[in-house]
């Protein structure tokens, strides 16, 4: 797995153990939606300055971002509203 998808599968799994959605994500860290798609897709590749903005967003350390850990997974479509 390439370091963007691994780095993207953790936005996901952070934000969803916070119970954001991407939009609450995207308001916390003053971007979009839609961009905060494209890095949980593993399609952009973000600044430094931002990986510190997700990761205190998400109250995480920023390497935690960059671990490849199996066991932060999640189902391809989560319904997030089932968790709140």
């Amino acid at each position: 797995m390439k370091l963007k998808q691994i780095f993207g599968k953790n936005v996901k799994y952070y934000r969803f153990k916070n119970h954001y959605t991407q939009e609450k994500l995207a308001s916390l860290i003053n971007s979009s939606p839609k961009y905060i798609s494209r890095i949980e897709l593993g399609q952009h590749n973000p600044s430094l300055e931002m990986i510190e903005k997700i990761a205190k967003a998400l109250n995480i350390e920023p390497n935690q971002l960059f671990i490849n850990n199996t066991k932060a997974s999640l189902p391809d479509k989560v319904n997030m509203l089932t968790k709140l």
